[in-house]
């Protein structure tokens, strides 16, 4: 069975081999050879057991579950900002011959494009790569059902001879709907759906970077470009925060009454911008630049093909999806004794926050706006004290933050450790959420920020923003075709599809906050529902927009009991790194690649 046919392939497992001693006595020459035979033999049957009844090795062939899971793809860092990333080479020349190969990758961080082997310069890791090697626990579903969010291993229901890898969303009898970006699970006792709220271990692996301050291209900052993080504050621009090094760390010391703001805004150079850039052109309006929303944009996806169309490449640079729900993650030097830190995440004008008293280490959530935590419904939202929490970040040191807003939740995690607070810390937002802007308020245009006060002094450094995967409305019912390309409903406006969802409409919504309360693109989007029966199971990839899942096969949706392999826990082997030999275009795959090795989460 040709891979490319196939979502997901095995790799044969070798027969152990053994190393034995020499002796020159027949009888024991015999014996040796007796027992080599013997062993041999033991290991095959002991290897196959293995393989059948615990454990299979497979290789991950295309890019349906990136970036967690690897297919095929090109391991790249990127010459502006020195970030590493991996972009899809699913469909290079062997299976897309009509595209040729792919010769160049778009970074997640700067979204710099850059050229692989440029000039004709080989380098020997820019080459096509195989995709993860993965353990399959072929025993788990024996004793155990499956869980929501696991990443199973089955046989796909139109042909029970190909094996796919997904991660598993719906849970047998449950009815599910998918809409703006999450999925709910409808709840029969209250007559209403519920989301379906991520593990927060796995939480944090599935989150994907947006921007990073130790990946700042140094040609940005040499060209004056807006940093997306700004000091503000209620009164001044001049919030106390200040960088000496273009944006990589910062320092504050809040003196006076008001929390001093230091916010994120998402001012990320187009493809056009770059070009000037490179050539020693400061692109007209930079200094104007606002920012734009978050969008669901996978550098996986935005990989370049030989013979692509320009236009059809510049729209995979744009994300389709607004993405609210965010994290952000930083290093922090504390450095007074007392004082307040905020961390604080918008979403559809709703302000997350959280509050920590830096001489106590007592942590407060609150959301200003709609949206109420869970419990504080009605009359007694006002009056509902805030969840909190202790945390071990009081007084002078180091510490390790990360906040974020993620399936209607605020979590914190403070060192690496997840701070367990007094009471539920979900919440119900409205049910249509769309961003908001005023010139008065940014909103959604400054998502992310953290404040000190009450003469606190700290240095922040790494600072990291993420974003939640977005899983796209898609049904392939809908228009009686495989709709991949948004979760908008071209029904619901006379304007169409192709007017209201092109990908420059996108763009310009997202960089012009003044059409967001009028557009249709966050009023009227799309929702779709999947009803499971007994023994069934319904999963998606999390490349959302090039996972073909049970959204969209011709054949059942669902994925039966009886096709249920097992649960992949392992990356044992991802490619080997290639080390070239001197004046020659070969390389060999000799270095481990240690860092992609690890459980699957």
């Amino acid at each position: 069975m040709a891979r490319k046919k196939t979502d997901l392939a095995r790799v044969d497992q070798p027969p152990a081999e053994t190393q034995p001693g020499r002796t020159d006595e027949p009888a024991s020459s015999a014996r040796w050879w007796r027992e080599a035979i013997e062993s041999i033999v033991i290991a095959i049957v002991l290897a196959f057991l293995f393989r059948t009844f615990e454990a299979e090795a497979f290789v991950i062939p295309t890019g349906s579950m990136a970036p967690t899971l690897q297919g095929r793809h090109k391991d790249v860092e990127c010459i502006q900002c020195g970030y590493q990333y991996r972009g899809g080479a699913s469909l290079d020349t062997e299976q897309m011959p009509s595209r040729g190969p792919v010769v160049a990758a778009t970074c997640p961080l700067c979204h710099f494009t850059m050229l692989l082997n440029e000039g004709g310069r080989y380098q020997a890791n820019h080459a096509s790569f195989t995709g993860d090697r993965i353990l399959v626990n072929k025993f788990a579903y024996e004793c155990d059902d499956p869980e929501r969010w696991d990443v199973i291993v089955f046989k796909y229901p139109g042909n029970a001879k190909q094996n796919y890898i997904k991660r598993l969303v719906g849970l047998p009898g449950e009815k599910l709907r998918i809409r703006h970006g999450d999925v709910l699970v409808w709840n029969a006792e209250e007559g209403r759906y519920r989301l379906a709220r991520k593990p927060p271990a796995k939480l944090r692996e599935m989150l994907q970077p947006v921007h990073d301050t130790r990946y700042i291209p140094q040609r940005l900052i040499d060209a004056g470009w807006p940093s997306r993080w700004q000091p503000l504050t209620a009164t001044s621009r001049d919030g106390g925060w200040s960088s000496d090094d273009g944006g990589r760390t910062f320092t504050v010391r809040a003196s006076g009454p008001d929390v001093a703001w230091l916010r994120y805004r998402h001012i990320v150079p187009t493809f056009d911008d770059w070009e000037e850039l490179v050539e020693g052109r400061r692109p007209a309006g930079m200094l104007r630049r606002r920012g734009e929303l978050i969008s669901d944009f996978y550098a996986y996806n935005a990989s370049v093909h030989a013979r692509d169309d320009r236009r059809d490449f510049l729209s995979r640079l744009t994300g389709m999806h607004w993405v609210g729900d965010l994290a952000v993650e930083c290093d922090l030097d504390v450095q007074s004794a007392s004082g307040e830190l905020w961390l604080e995440l918008v979403e559809a004008g709703r302000r997350h926050r959280c509050r920590i008293d830096l001489a106590t280490g007592r942590a407060a959530l609150s959301i200003e706006g709609d949206g109420p935590f869970s419990g504080t419904e009605g009359d007694d939202a006002a009056a509902s004290p805030s969840p909190t929490a202790a945390t071990r970040l009081r007084g002078p040191g180091r510490y390790r933050l990360m906040f974020a807003n993620v399936d209607d939740q605020l979590l914190l995690w403070v060192d690496g450790k997840l701070v367990d607070f007094d009471r539920e810390t979900t919440y119900e937002p409205p049910l249509q959420d769309a961003p908001v802007w005023t010139p008065q308020d940014e909103g959604d245009l400054a998502p992310v920020g953290i404040g000190v006060g009450g003469g606190a002094q700290l240095g922040a450094s790494r600072l990291r923003v993420l974003r939640d995967i977005y899983y796209i409305a898609a049904q392939r019912s809908l228009m009686g075709h495989a709709d991949t390309a948004s979760d908008y409903d071209p029904a619901a406006s006379a304007g169409g599809f192709a007017e209201w969802f092109a990908p420059d409409y996108v763009r310009h919504v997202f960089t012009h906050p003044e059409t967001w309360h009028e557009t249709p693109l966050f009023r009227q989007r799309r929702q779709v529902h999947f009803q499971l029966h007994e023994d069934q199971f319904f999963p998606l990839g999390d490349n959302s927009p090039q996972s073909k899942d049970g959204r969209l096969w011709e054949a059942d949706p669902y994925v039966h009991r009886d096709l249920l392999t097992g649960k992949a826990f392992l990356i044992y082997w991802p490619h080997p790194w290639n080390v070239p030999i001197p004046r020659t275009n070969v390389a060999l795959p000799i270095v481990p690649n240690f860092g992609r090795m690890g459980l699957i989460r």
